[in-house]
């Protein structure tokens, strides 16, 4: 695919989303995206939803993102020692200096810029799963990684995140 494509592809579904913002006039913006957020102007962005009548507008940080994927590296590490059997350790953690560098400096520069701007609220994904040293593998109290790829929220990965979420908002 090309980067014309991917570029008209965003075009096509931000102004769709645009048009239902302004069509609906939610109360609460959550926003985020994969990468490349130094290059959005997030104060830009909030200022229009505050506009058009945005109430709360809630910055969404990075997933916690491991090279190779988490599931890759659980069944390296972890599978072999418990061959026999399938129910290992679900309060296992991984060394936080494992993330990857780019997430790291993505991190860094949001919390950098947005914490504490005026309009917009930010949370972080990563300082919500992860303390000074360790990340969560599994979600507390299931069975599910947390990622089922290099970056994507598992069903049970996306519950915790919005319930992290609603913690700060309340």
């Amino acid at each position: 695919m090309n980067a014309t494509y991917l570029d008209n592809n965003c075009n096509i579904s931000n102004k769709y989303a645009l048009s239902k913002i302004e069509e609906i006039k939610p109360d609460y913006f959550f926003i985020a995206q994969s990468e490349e957020h130094q290059k959005t102007d997030w104060i830009k962005i909030s200022k229009y939803l505050k506009k058009i009548g945005g109430k709360k507008i809630v910055l969404i940080g990075p997933s916690p993102q491991w090279t190779p994927s988490l599931p890759f590296i659980i069944g390296q590490k972890y599978i072999n020692e418990y061959e026999d059997s399938i129910n290992f350790n679900k309060n296992l953690f991984i060394s936080k200096d494992t993330l990857t560098s780019k997430v790291i400096r993505i991190e860094k520069h949001l919390k950098n810029d947005y914490s504490g701007t005026q309009g917009i609220l930010y949370i972080s994904l990563i300082d919500e799963v992860c303390n000074d040293s360790v990340c969560k593998v599994f979600v507390p109290g299931s069975q599910e990684l947390l990622l089922y790829d290099y970056g994507h929220l598992t069903s049970s990965g996306s519950i915790l995140a919005a319930e992290l979420i609603n913690k700060k908002l309340n």
